[in-house]
């Protein structure tokens, strides 16, 4: 479990960080504040790239009124979500917490499917600990055949 919630904090950093650098990059009023809330949105699985693309987008229309440089700023964010999901997230999370990529992917499936949000926060972290559990009572049946 500690585990996941270092995870989780290196996330919320590294998405944090990463959207607001971009978008004082394009010069984007408020990019502070929406990089810490698109950072916190990242613990939701889904919701947290859709609040850092549609805050970073807004902000940038808004402010230059150009097509042209919300679909660079939108460009920027995509590259950053995919470096984030394919390389950050299983890196951090995956490892943290003993769970290969697909197998987190089918528990966020499963616990949005059972209890939505709130499912799909703690499917990871419940899988994590019945895997743990699972585990213990399997050496102990296997050190217990051995005596």
């Amino acid at each position: 479990m500690g585990g996941y919630i270092r995870g989780q904090i290196i996330e919320i950093l590294f998405i944090g960080t990463a959207t607001s650098l971009i978008l004082l990059s394009f010069n984007i009023k408020y990019a502070f504040i929406i990089g810490v809330v698109s950072g916190l949105f990242n613990v939701i699985p889904y919701l947290g790239p859709v609040v850092a693309m549609v805050s970073g987008l807004l902000a940038t229309a808004i402010q230059y009124k150009s097509i042209t440089l919300v679909l660079y700023v939108f460009i920027a964010l995509e590259i950053m979500e995919q470096i984030d999901g394919r390389i950050i997230q299983p890196l951090v999370i995956g490892k943290n917490v003993n769970l290969g990529p697909v197998t987190m992917i089918f528990a966020l499936l499963f616990g949005a499917n059972v209890g939505g949000v709130i499912g799909m926060l703690i499917a990871v972290p419940t899988l994590a600990v019945m895997k743990n559990i699972f585990i213990i009572f399997t050496n102990r049946y296997r050190k217990s055949l051995l005596k």
